[in-house]
């Protein structure tokens, strides 16, 4: 245990120093001229960000785990709702299902459209992946889909597949 708390401490201390390092490099950068709102540095600076904000992220949880972790040492006995769950969903070659999955959804892309297919895989992979309970994949799914018309469509001007028919008409509502 206290291997992989090193492994985490040094992963995330070194994702927060080369995050900050290349944001500091793409913030020094000239722009050059756009015709999308954000330009050609919007996108690493918003990656860099996403991975300073996670390289946190694991320095505070590994932070949180050691200290709980030497609290039971001390003889601290968690209570039932403090207890960690393991319950972990396995899925014999779940692999192959996640690549059909994906293969399938290429197909259907430009039949269908992103606006519902991409939901669909979504949701498919998370619960494959063991996520949890439907009520939460159904938010992370819905939240996901909007979080990424709004970055590649709004904001960098990117058009996703529309769809035929129906699919079509529907996608012209939303985007």
């Amino acid at each position: 245990m206290k291997d992989d708390m090193r492994a985490n401490y040094l992963l995330s201390i070194i994702t927060i120093i080369v995050s900050v390092f290349f944001l500091v490099a793409a913030f020094l950068t000239s722009e050059a001229a756009s015709s999308t709102n954000i330009g050609p540095m919007g996108w690493p600076i918003m990656i860099l960000l996403f991975t300073l904000l996670m390289g946190t992220l694991l320095l505070l949880i590994t932070w949180v785990k050691g200290r709980n972790t030497d609290q039971q040492d001390k003889g601290y006995i968690p209570s039932d709702d403090e207890a960690p769950e393991n319950k972990h969903f396995h899925m014999k070659n779940r692999h192959f299902y996640i690549l059909a999955s994906i293969a399938l959804y290429v197909l259907l892309l430009p039949v269908v459209g992103f606006i519902v297919v991409t939901p669909v895989l979504f949701f498919f992979l998370a619960w494959l992946l063991g996520m949890g309970k439907i009520l939460k994949i159904v938010a992370v799914t819905v939240a996901s889909n909007i979080v990424f018309v709004i970055i590649f469509i709004y904001l960098l001007g990117i058009p996703f597949p529309r769809g035929v028919g129906i699919f079509r008409s529907f996608s012209f509502l939303i985007y």
